[in-house]
C-alpha cells in the first residue's frame, strides 16, 4: 500500500518499473498523495495489461477529469 506517503510525479515514476513488473497486481492503493494528472498517466501507463486488478483507488491526488479518462481508459 502506497497511501499517505507524499508521493508525487517523481516518486510514482521511479516506482513505475515495479508496477509494469508486477504482472498478479491485484490491488493498488496510492491515495492521499501528490500525483496529479501527469502521476496518474504515469500510474495508467503502469497498469496496461493488468487482468487480475481488481481495486485500484487514486483518490484524494488532486486529479482532474483530464487524469480521470487516462485511468478508465487502461481499466
Amino acid at each position: 500500500m502506497l497511501k499517505k506517503n507524499s508521493i508525487t510525479f517523481d516518486g510514482i515514476s521511479a516506482l513505475s518499473q515495479c508496477l509494469s513488473n508486477s504482472l498478479n497486481l491485484k490491488e493498488l492503493n496510492v491515495a492521499g498523495n501528490l500525483l496529479g494528472d501527469s502521476g496518474i498517466e504515469v500510474v495508467s501507463n503502469s497498469l496496461v495489461g493488468k487482468e487480475f486488478l481488481t481495486m485500484v483507488n487514486v483518490s484524494d491526488n488532486k486529479i482532474t477529469n483530464d487524469g480521470c479518462i487516462k485511468l478508465m481508459s487502461v481499466l
